[in-house]
């Protein structure tokens, strides 16, 4: 049995600091692909985007690959926060990852989180980003074993 996603995110959590980074994107190609290797800013990353994920902390940049070139994590969703004054709070941090990215997961790979090998890495907020404006969480799917070439939609593992 499968612990909960929130508790087994914890060692795999990324945190998302806003404007820390260089803000540079990457370079794509006309239908928004990453055409090459690089270093780009959290906040470029867009849904599509295959990378190299750092095993945990504070990330303001990741590298971002072309996804016909080995990676171990893809950008498969993404949401905003609810507006509030003031940082939610891990815990309601952590309910509204298993609320958007739980079932997005299930649509995007083919399989219930819970029935997968792959995992849920989530990039969320900082409570600093969260007061500075950033509001974005994104969904990662990650292949711990690493070396993914493609995408991992519908991968069905």
């Amino acid at each position: 049995m499968r612990r909960s996603p929130s508790l087994l995110l914890l060692p795999l959590l990324l945190a998302a600091a806003t404007a820390c980074g260089g803000g540079d994107d990457a370079d794509r190609d006309d239908s928004g692909q990453v055409t090459g290797s690089e270093e780009i800013a959290v906040e470029a990353l867009r849904v599509g985007d295959c990378l190299q994920t750092p095993d945990e902390g504070v990330v303001t940049e990741l590298t971002a690959i072309p996804c016909d070139q080995p990676h171990d994590g893809e950008v498969y969703s993404s949401f905003d926060l609810e507006q509030a004054d003031a940082y939610p709070g891990d815990d309601a941090v952590d309910a509204a990852v298993d609320a958007q990215c739980l079932p997005a997961f299930a649509a995007f790979v083919g399989l219930p989180y819970d029935e997968s090998e792959l995992e849920l890495s989530p990039l969320t907020p900082t409570e600093e980003g969260f007061e500075a404006g950033d509001r974005e969480v994104l969904c990662l799917v990650q292949d711990l074993d690493g070396g993914v070439t493609g995408t991992l939609r519908g991968a069905a593992r």
